[in-house]
């Protein structure tokens, strides 16, 4: 099965409370994955990822309302594939400025040499 799933709700949907400012209503609150452990997953801040997960925990519970939520637990157990934005930082610092500044400075240092001695 192959089926995109947007897990983004409101504020009300996630905390069943009220915004408190008009700028909260338009904010979308996701479900958050914590990793812990003794390897960085070196993960880019955002892209797609393939992952194998077990679901734990269900649970479905209707309010006196009749306003139905539904919870689960997903162990993730592979992240299989990771797809991330195009990172456009050069992978070499940028040295040309320095490079052009420490020539002309190398140059004028060899002009004053060179003046220097001719006085002697």
């Amino acid at each position: 099965m192959k089926k995109s799933i947007d897990l983004g709700v409101s504020p009300k949907e996630a905390y069943g409370a009220i915004p408190s400012s008009p700028m909260d209503e338009d904010r979308t609150i996701y479900p958050c994955f914590h990793y812990s452990g003794d390897e960085s997953l070196d993960l880019p801040r955002r892209g797609k990822m393939l992952i194998e997960f077990s679901v734990r925990e269900e649970t479905t519970r209707t309010d006196e309302d009749g306003d139905t939520r539904y919870m689960c637990d997903i162990q993730v157990e592979k992240i299989l594939s990771v797809e991330g934005e195009k990172d456009i930082r050069p992978s070499k610092r940028d040295m040309s400025a320095e490079d052009a500044l420490d020539a002309i400075a190398k140059a004028l240092n060899t002009e004053k040499s060179d003046d220097n001695d001719e006085g002697y």
